[in-house]
């Protein structure tokens, strides 16, 4: 019960700081900057399935660091547009989602685990469309993309079962 409270105590404490933080964001005549970095610090302090019901305050850092030059946009737009194409997948817009993850390839450039998690996304909209030469490149480029990764076993096994002639 100890260990339990305390952790309570420590989401409490959590909680509030953000709450002061997102204050902080809405004050009259922060510099736009100084917002983005408060609400990307409130952000990071929330846990990551709390963060996708904060679209505004993502949006907000997209806006201001349009230029990049805080080095936040890529992070929240990546977010942003991920969210989009999942949603474009729950209303089976394939075609759409597909359109998504080409842009945020070409816009953002993600590597490695980041790469290989959108590609293994996109493939997912390419089995839903019944296109197998889609899937089985965004399958191959996703192992390529992050080959030591604590996913690529689960890729090789989804190339396995997909394509049973593939040497993964």
């Amino acid at each position: 019960p100890a260990a339990y409270l305390k952790h309570l105590a420590e989401l409490k404490d959590n909680s509030l700081a953000v709450e002061a933080l997102l204050g902080k964001a809405g004050q009259p005549g922060i510099k736009p900057a100084d917002k983005a970095k408060v609400l990307d610090e409130a952000l990071q302090k929330m846990p990551e399935e709390l963060q996708a019901g904060h679209t505004a305050e993502m949006e907000e850092i997209v806006k201001i660091d349009a230029d990049g030059k805080l080095g936040l946009k890529g992070k929240y737009q990546m977010t942003l547009l991920r969210g989009q194409a999942r949603a474009a997948l729950e209303h089976d817009d394939t075609k759409k989602a597909i359109e998504i993850f080409d842009r945020i390839v070409s816009e953002i450039k993600p590597q490695g685990e980041d790469l290989q998690e959108l590609l293994v996304a996109k493939g997912e909209a390419y089995f839903r469309s019944d296109d197998k030469p889609g899937l089985r490149k965004c399958l191959e480029s996703a192992l390529a993309a992050a080959p030591d990764s604590k996913a690529a076993p689960r890729v090789k096994a989804m190339i396995k079962r997909f394509f049973p002639d593939a040497q993964p």
